[in-house]
């Protein structure tokens, strides 16, 4: 779950056929899908760093690691984050605009792309500053973090995927900036950068429930995962170089507090879908931790990866990671096999990637 944040941050072609004198000449070959239904893909979003204005969506071959397409299509200034539907043929892209802390700083979008052609669908305008956005497991539901500015405290936008249109906005929350979903999707848990806190929201009411203070170790949370079975929410503590292990049936209780080596400022997490690993990206040093969460310690050795990771997903059966870092065009996406934990190969997405999402193989879709 990517993000963009302030301070603390280091921050087809058609098949033609003509008809003449009854006689009908060979089609041309259709362009190749971005995202073809039967293989998959790696969705990168390019936030064009510095500028900020020349974004762009770049799709990545599952197989062999090379950029199938980088879509034409128009996304807002600076996207932060990306999620996609459960049938992998829309993606959600959170556009954080430019950096503005002033009362006049404008209502951002999210674009919705369609991942079968790289075509925009719509733009879905939301609230300042948006720097998450997560798919309910059902997939008719989508959750973006709007972080707000210094005048503005901001909230959840909460978006239908059936209509395209958001239907409520959270609020009480304090300069939110990632969001992660208990399994059965029941609960959100929202990080609060202003006051270092999480807080619970009831997605069948969409009240906050509860608001959980983090310890010293979670100060300026940047992101927030869930394990599989809902009894753990790691909390990614930006500023002391530390994961805060929340207990999911009493986040209240004393929480674990994990150390990453490295130089810090931990800002991503993803998990493998078994919960046994979590993969720590960390800003300032350019690496990526590997925390056992059955132990709760992280391996000395971490992973290099390009500058300023922001972003890690993790592949449905755990063996791949991917990771974009957004100062580093021609190592912007870094592919680590999860079984060695070492890069197998790094890719060239764009300007400035910046968040990444993978689509899983859908036959008959």
């Amino acid at each position: 779950m990517p993000k963009r944040f302030r301070p603390h941050t280091i921050g087809g072609g058609a098949v033609l056929a003509v008809l003449c004198s009854l006689t009908l000449t060979p089609s041309a070959s259709a362009a190749p899908a971005p995202c073809p239904v039967d293989e998959g893909c790696v969705v990168v979003v390019n936030s064009d760093n510095p500028q900020g204005r020349l974004s762009s969506a770049a799709f990545v071959d599952r197989t062999t690691d090379e950029v199938r397409q980088v879509s034409g299509a128009k996304l807002g200034a600076n996207p932060s984050a990306i999620a996609v539907t459960p049938d992998g043929n829309k993606a959600y892209v959170a556009n954080f605009g430019t950096i503005a802390v002033g009362k006049d700083t404008p209502p951002q979008t999210v674009t919705v792309l369609d991942t079968r052609t790289g075509e925009r669908v719509k733009d879905i305008p939301v609230g300042k500053q948006p720097t998450d956005v997560t798919m309910s497991p059902d997939g008719s539901t989508v959750y973006v973090v709007n972080s707000g500015t210094v005048f503005d405290p901001g909230g959840v936008s909460v978006i239908s995927t059936a209509t395209g249109e958001v239907t409520r906005t959270v609020t009480g929350l304090s300069n939110p900036s990632a969001l992660a979903l208990s399994p059965d999707g029941r609960l959100a848990y929202v990080t609060n950068q202003e006051n270092a806190t999480v807080s619970v929201i009831d997605t069948g009411t969409y009240g906050v429930a509860d608001v959980v203070p983090l310890p010293e170790e979670g100060l300026y949370p940047t992101d927030v995962t869930v394990s599989p079975d809902g009894s753990k929410v790691f909390v990614a503590g930006n500023l002391n170089g530390r994961v805060v292990v929340l207990d999911g049936r009493d986040p209240h209780a004393r929480p674990q507090v994990v150390a990453v080596p490295g130089f810090g400022l931990p800002q991503a997490l993803g998990l493998t879908p078994d919960g046994r690993s979590l993969y720590v990206t960390e800003a300032a040093s350019n690496e990526v931790a590997v925390i056992d969460t059955h132990t709760m310690k992280a391996a000395q050795n971490t992973i290099k990866v390009g500058r300023n990771p922001t972003s890690v997903a993790v592949s449905s059966d755990g063996k791949l990671a991917y990771v974009t870092s957004s100062l580093d065009d021609t190592k912007g996406l870094s592919v680590i096999d999860t079984a060695t934990n070492s890069v197998r190969r790094t890719v060239s997405t764009g300007s400035g990637p910046f968040a990444v999402a993978l689509v899983d193989a859908r036959p008959g879709n």
